[in-house]
């Protein structure tokens, strides 16, 4: 990450830095950050919170709202098993600001992890339509989840062509939907481990008009370890242009391993 907040007292080799983020995150724009996920940028302000602990659906919640009071910035939320209650609705992220749900490692034993206690709703629904990061934590559940709920849901609500989306190096289990994206192009999802969903493991689904961008889907894993779940496919892809998907590995017994589904009107 690199940061503009004093980049009046960085001479030399740092104003190409700071002429670089003025281009990318707005000339003038101070407390602004420029991060490198996968392989694009992402501008977020340099805003830390961390969750407090316990950490539960409201103290997540809550350090999400600061963050977002704020324009946005990287929520920190802490190693441990964190028992999350959906039964009354999901982590929501909505508005315009630009956010880092960060983890602090997707490993089972030693990692952030965010375990459902309910089958209903979503675990968290992005609806801003600014950046979003996604990464390095997990997702389970310790019940079977509703058919249609998303660990990851993001719909910004209308098509939103210009912003990034991105999961990258997290574990997701049990879920109907792994990563769920609705209406937002330049999806970015990566090095995940999605298992043991009952529907799609990720699912990208966008108006026919609308390019995907930069949108790829690459290196992720997806199977049904047990092999009897019967989700219906590990990748779904309904409409849209440009997506790349390569370099996953699909195993499982879904119905279809990447399932591209178009109306008759799409070229």
């Amino acid at each position: 990450a690199y940061g503009n907040a004093s980049a009046a007292a960085r001479p030399g080799r740092y104003e190409h830095m700071t002429a670089l983020i003025d281009r990318m995150c707005g000339s003038g724009v101070q407390g602004q950050s420029l991060y490198r996920a996968a392989a694009s940028w992402v501008c977020v302000p340099e805003a830390v919170i961390r969750v407090e602990t316990p950490v539960t659906k409201v103290t997540l919640q809550a350090a999400i709202d600061a963050a977002c009071a704020l324009s946005g910035g990287t929520v920190n939320i802490p190693v441990g098993a964190h028992v999350i209650d959906t039964s009354a609705g999901a982590i929501i992220v909505s508005g315009t600001c630009s956010i880092i749900l960060q983890g602090q490692g997707a490993d089972g034993s030693s990692g952030t992890r965010l375990v459902a206690s309910s089958a209903a709703n979503n675990m968290l629904t992005i609806t801003t339509t600014g950046a979003v990061v996604v990464r390095d934590f997990s997702i389970s559940t310790a019940i079977t989840k509703a058919v249609g709920t998303a660990a990851i849901h993001f719909d910004p609500g209308t098509v939103n062509p210009n912003t990034l989306k991105i999961v990258e190096r997290m574990a997701i289990n049990g879920h109907y939907y792994g990563v769920q994206i609705v209406n937002a192009s330049n999806p970015i999802i990566t090095n995940n481990i999605i298992t043991n969903f009952t529907g799609y493991g990720i699912a990208v689904s966008q108006a026919d008009t609308l390019d995907f961008g930069t949108g790829i889907i690459v290196g992720n894993k997806l199977w049904d370890v047990g092999g009897t779940t019967g989700c219906v496919a590990q990748i779904l892809w309904n409409r849209g242009s440009g997506l790349r998907i390569h370099n996953n590995r699909l195993l499982g017994a879904c119905n279809y391993g990447i399932h591209a589904q178009f109306d008759k009107t799409t070229s």
